[in-house]
């Protein structure tokens, strides 16, 4: 078997083993013989381990795209239904990302999850009838989901045209709904659910009308056009573009739909490190990648834009954030706001880049967070932790290299062996995107400098949460009697941890973007789009990468210094965030988005429908009540007119009929004399009638 045909084998394997999983732990029964048999692990384990093997013999195989078709499930003129599948840099290298950064969940997952290997766990957090809430464990409904969620994200990163990913898009959403209200009987896990769902949906609007409209003017779906050729007006095209990537502002948590991402915290927090890190939120990121021929740069300006707003919205709420959970779930806004400045600005290979650097950090920070809430007995309020760098030396290190990463931190290699400098993955990354936003210094000045302000703020935050953690004394009782993780636990960390640290080698021009090259042109001829015309405009503005390097650096060792100062030593710096008073409380609100959608959009229709249910109650219900009080009057005149009138004259006649009948059959006696005499009468009658009547 060539590689033409192996690698499109391997990765329908790699796509479908964590569907298998799903399969088996839902019909095989096991948790309904045993409650405490951990089999279901097992099962999703192994099937996420096969499609990892896979993913990673296509990458190892991987020579050149190429594309095409598992069967055609129908044909209507122009449209066709077809399962597709296009194979090249991007998709090869997105599920080795998804397939590794899932496994290590499932591995983690074992023993976070283990509470639930049980036939009656006591939910503190859920008051009823006077007590906590009593139910069954769900071990393997959790490990059901987590493998349908893996599938449903590699269906998407393989589709081969955009009617397809839009289906995959949708089972993501909707197994993500499953996750994060996996703990639905607490009202706000059953909230944060249907608020990603709704808020999700919100988007998917605009990626239907994307959709209608790319079929209404090319007849099909595909990926496989060239869209910059065609003599579609560029209006068009951005209209599409747009439409689309209102999908991926709902996905993706992007201004202004971000407000469901850190709510999405009420779900397990193995399910906040995959939705955060390489599937559902890394999918609007990779489906404008994905799209990039599609749009304009119109449409790209927006993106970066949007991008870049929700970059520093998600940094500067991040700042005064005590959960532990909730600071990563800002983070990630942020993050993802730089990876759509990048692919705005031109920077395919530099926003494509940091989705996977990120994925891998991403993915280490949250499941360090949920190492220390595993050991804390839950306990995820900063304030209360502290003191875990000797009680937990192994979480606290690899979160260290992941605060690290993510800071962008280096130090100059000074040319030595070509390296310029010795950086983890997220330097390399970050500096590229800042590469990108630079290119556009002249047009949009304001997205290379909140980019750089951001980097600042990232590393502040980032230090910030991982002193409160692990520096000082322990701050509640949780915290001092706790204890480093399970060895299965913390080798999801040690594989990640080296992961952000040598994935981003080489930088641009290392293994990652040499792999999935360099993006490929968009729909429109101005300004500049892609990545080959971004390294010209850097060269044009006079700065070498080196300056935009230590300008990043620069702001991220500021953010770390005052981290340091200010939580390294003391936790003073609660102190001057407490004295920014009602600022303070409107951003521990999120920036009060929430509070703002609720005025503008929820209670105008909650009025509405307040008016609504008055006009059906007293209007409404009130006409339908008279007319069927006048029907049932109306009826009754009817039914004495039916029973006295009609059925009188009915019943009368029959009744009339039946005593002539009566009278007429006295004459029926039987007796033939009689019936003799009768004859005889008559025939007297007749023939005296005859006499009468009959002249002579």
């Amino acid at each position: 078997m060539n590689s033409e045909h192996l690698i499109p084998f391997l990765l329908t394997t790699a796509w479908l083993a964590p569907l298998a999983g799903f399969v088996l732990n839902i019909l095989g029964g096991f948790s309904a013989k045993n409650r405490r048999d951990p089999f279901p692990a097992y099962i999703a384990i192994s099937c996420i381990g096969v499609s990892f093997v896979a993913s990673a013999a296509a990458v190892f195989l991987y020579q050149s795209p190429l594309s095409g078709t598992y069967f055609t499930l129908a044909e209507f003129g122009s449209l066709k239904l077809s399962l597709d599948y296009i194979v090249d840099g991007l998709s090869v290298a997105m599920c080795l990302v998804v397939t590794l950064v899932s496994l290590c969940v499932h591995i983690f997952s074992a023993g976070y999850m283990d509470e639930e290997l049980t036939d009656e766990l006591v939910d503190h957090q859920v008051d009823i009838d006077g007590g906590h809430l009593h139910r069954v464990g769900r071990f393997d409904r959790f490990f059901a989901f987590l493998g349908l969620f893996s599938f449903s994200m590699m269906g998407l990163v393989l589709s081969g045209n955009l009617l397809q990913t839009f289906i995959f898009w949708e089972l993501v959403g909707a197994t993500s709904y499953f996750l994060i209200g996996f703990y639905y009987e607490r009202s706000s896990a059953s909230n944060a659910a249907n608020k990603a769902f709704i808020m999700n949906r919100i988007g998917d609007a605009g990626f239907l009308i994307g959709l209608a409209a790319l079929f209404t003017i090319f007849g099909n779906f595909s990926f496989e056009q060239d869209f910059a050729s065609s003599h579609t007006s560029e209006a068009t095209l951005t209209l599409i573009g747009l439409g689309i990537f209102a999908g991926c502002v709902g996905k993706s948590a992007q201004f202004p739909l971000q407000t469901w991402l850190p709510d999405a915290m009420e779900g397990p927090t193995p399910v906040s490190a995959l939705v955060h890190s390489a599937t559902m939120v890394a999918a609007g990121v990779y489906l404008v990648a994905r799209a990039f021929p599609l749009m304009t740069p119109d449409a790209l300006e927006l993106i970066a834009w949007c991008g870049c707003v929700t970059l520093i919205i998600g940094a500067v709420v991040a700042i005064v954030q005590t959960d532990i959970k909730r600071v990563l779930a800002y983070s990630t806004i942020s993050q993802l706001g730089y990876m759509m400045v990048a692919l705005g600005c031109g920077g395919w290979s530099a926003g494509v880049f940091h989705l996977f650097t990120h994925a891998f950090f991403k993915s280490l920070l949250f499941l360090g967070a949920g190492s220390v809430i595993h050991a804390c007995h839950h306990e995820q309020d900063m304030l209360r932790l502290g003191g875990l760098r000797k009680r937990m030396p192994v979480t606290a290190v690899t979160m260290l290299v992941g605060v690290i990463a993510i800071s962008g931190l280096a130090l100059p290699g000074f040319g030595i062996a070509g390296i310029h400098w010795l950086g983890f993955a997220g330097f390399y990354s970050k500096d590229a995107i800042l590469i990108a936003a630079h290119s556009q210094i002249d047009a949009n000045p304001p997205l290379f400098y909140v980019s750089l302000v951001g980097a600042g703020l990232t590393a502040f935050y980032m230090l910030r949460l991982w002193c409160m953690t692990f520096l000082g004394d322990a701050q509640s009782e949780s915290a001092e009697h706790a204890h480093e993780s399970p060895q299965h636990m913390v080798a999801p960390l040690v594989l990640l941890a080296l992961l952000a640290v040598f994935s981003g080698f080489g930088g641009e021009s290392g293994p990652i973007v040499e792999f999935i090259g360099h993006g490929p042109e968009v729909a429109g001829t101005h300004a500049v789009h892609h990545d080959e015309s971004v390294e010209e405009a850097v060269a044009a503005e006079g700065v070498s990468h080196d300056a935009i390097a230590v300008m990043g650096l620069i702001a991220a060792v500021i953010g770390t210094a005052l981290a340091i100062v200010l939580y390294g030593v003391s936790r003073t710096g609660e102190s001057l965030l407490g004295a920014l008073g009602p600022f303070r409380k409107l951003l521990l609100a999120g920036g009060g988005f929430d509070w703002l959608y609720d005025r503008a959009f929820v209670l105008p229709v909650k009025a509405v429908g307040g008016i609504a249910a008055m006009i059906d109650r007293y209007l409404i219900d009130a006409f339908l009540h008279f007319v069927s009080k006048a029907t049932v009057f109306v009826a009754s005149i009817d039914r004495f007119i039916d029973e006295n009138l009609v059925d009188g004259a009915v019943n009368g006649l029959g009744a009339l009929t039946m005593s002539f009948g009566q009278q007429a059959r006295l004459v029926q006696t039987g007796s033939l004399r009689q019936y003799v005499m009768f004859i005889a009468l008559g025939v007297i009658a007749i023939a005296v009638l005859a006499a009468v009547m009959l002249p002579m």
